[in-house]
């Protein structure tokens, strides 16, 4: 594909008002090659929730689709090919991050038993100051 197929004005996706802002609001995404570039870290902008992300991606698959014809069936072997590959890719990050939110979530736990526990002498060391002193 030529590159002055992704000069192309992101405006062409018809995305929603926030999806467009919050593309336009990151800096330098206007067109479809910026969007291309950026693609795998759009999940980290500021505003970008899961259905903005579903959004752009749908769109830009629906661009693709209407507008990006494979000339060769080596073309489509390729594509089909880079695209298995990122989808093993994402699975890959999808179970890291399920092994990172496990993590954490058991440390959380445990800071939670941890904040009873401490709590629970406090308020004990609390009334025990306050029946010592009563008295004096």
């Amino acid at each position: 594909m030529k590159n002055d197929e992704f000069d192309v004005s992101i405006d062409v996706l018809n995305l929603s008002t926030r999806a467009s802002n919050t593309l336009k609001g990151y800096g330098d995404i206007r067109t479809i090659g910026e969007l291309l570039k950026h693609q795998d870290n759009l999940h980290h902008i500021r505003n970008m929730g899961k259905i903005t992300l579903g959004e752009i991606n749908m769109k830009l698959a629906m661009y693709f689709n209407e507008n990006m014809k494979y000339k060769t069936v080596s073309e489509m072997q390729t594509a089909s090919q880079t695209l298995q590959q990122q989808s093993r890719d994402i699975q890959l990050k999808i179970a890291e991050h399920k092994r990172k939110i496990a993590e954490h979530t058991q440390a959380i736990q445990e800071l939670e038993k941890q904040k009873i526990n401490c709590n629970a002498q406090l308020q004990f060391l609390t009334n025990l100051i306050m029946k010592n002193t009563k008295g004096k």
